[in-house]
């Protein structure tokens, strides 16, 4: 029997969804994208608590974005993990980790494992196999570096080792962060 396959996406790779009334608030629209709109609501808040984690506002992932739309949703321009997902899932017991591209990775990290424990643990013991994307690779390494009982094997695509530039406003938002 083939072990499970976890899914982790990359960075931006989420949809967000406000956590009281369900609705999506990012999901891969070109205008978001380039930097048109209002995008403020994408800044976490800037508090911390007395255990010294920051403040969660009212945005959590929901699952992985699928495509990229445009035109209010009406014109899909690119797929993203949709047709990959929905091919694992025919023939594998598929886990789809999400989380919230815009908290600190060391957060992240620590979900992850524990969702990779779950797995393990709910699959009588057998560890999964992991494909990681771009920011996926990183948060994956993280916990494999330190829990290697934990995985089957683990693929990284398009891992994201080192910094790059991007012209796209949204994408390079670090002269922002430092004003």
């Amino acid at each position: 029997m083939l072990p499970p396959i976890v899914f982790i996406h990359g960075w931006k790779a989420s949809v967000l969804v406000d956590r009281i009334t369900g609705e999506e608030k990012f999901n891969y629209r070109l205008a978001q994208l380039l930097g048109f709109g209002d995008n403020d609501f994408l800044s976490l808040p800037m508090e911390w608590d007395k255990d010294g984690n920051q403040v969660k506002d009212n945005l959590e992932a929901s699952k992985p974005c699928h495509n990229v739309k445009a035109f209010c949703g009406c014109a899909t321009l690119a797929e993203l993990y949709g047709p990959l997902l929905e091919h694992l899932k025919k023939s594998r017991d598929v886990h789809t980790f999400t989380y919230d591209w815009r908290r600190s990775l060391d957060e992240t990290a620590l979900a992850f494992e524990k969702f990779i424990e779950t797995v393990k643990y709910t699959s009588l013991g057998r560890a999964p196999q992991v494909i990681g994307h771009s920011m996926g690779c990183l948060i994956t390494l993280n916990v494999f570096v330190r829990r290697p009982e934990l995985f089957h094997s683990v693929l990284f695509g398009a891992p994201a080792y080192a910094p790059n530039v991007s012209s796209i406003e949204d994408f390079s938002a670090t002269e922002r962060m430092n004003t």
